[in-house]
């Protein structure tokens, strides 16, 4: 078989090297790709699972807020205003019971002690205490 002359040789050889390297550097590109779709991937799961978060974050907080704005709307502020109303006059009318009450037990007690004074005991008692009182105080020396 014939040689092909040197200078074919040589560019077959180059093409060769060529095809080689070509189909290296493309391996090697396809491995970039699938390192690159991984990372894609990888930043495509971390946004979706980012995404979940905030949806359950914003309806959370829209629970939130429709409960305090319940809990705190005007209904319950004039129903509390109408409590606070009753509660006072139901203690304005316990302190005139009690006033009437005090105004009837006055006489009560002062006609006690007319009675007292009458039957002469309030007198007695007030003599004992004041010997019981004398004795202990010679007793200890005072």
């Amino acid at each position: 078989m014939e040689k092909p002359p040197k200078s074919t040789r040589t560019t077959l050889e180059e093409v060769r090297a060529f095809v080689k390297s070509t189909q290296s550097n493309l391996k090697r590109a396809r491995g970039l790709n699938d390192e690159v779709r991984a990372s894609l991937q990888a930043k495509l799961n971390e946004a979706r699972s980012r995404q979940k978060t905030i949806i359950m974050r914003t309806r959370a907080t829209e629970s939130r807020k429709t409960v305090t704005d319940r809990l705190y709307s005007a209904d319950i502020d004039r129903a509390i205003a109408r409590f606070d109303q009753f509660e006072k006059k139901i203690e304005v009318m316990e302190s005139e019971i009690e006033a009437n009450g005090i105004g009837r037990n006055a006489s009560s007690i002062e006609a006690e002690f007319a009675r007292l004074e009458k039957d002469g005991k309030v007198d007695e008692e007030l003599a004992a205490l004041k010997a019981k009182l004398e004795s202990r105080n010679r007793g200890s020396g005072i």
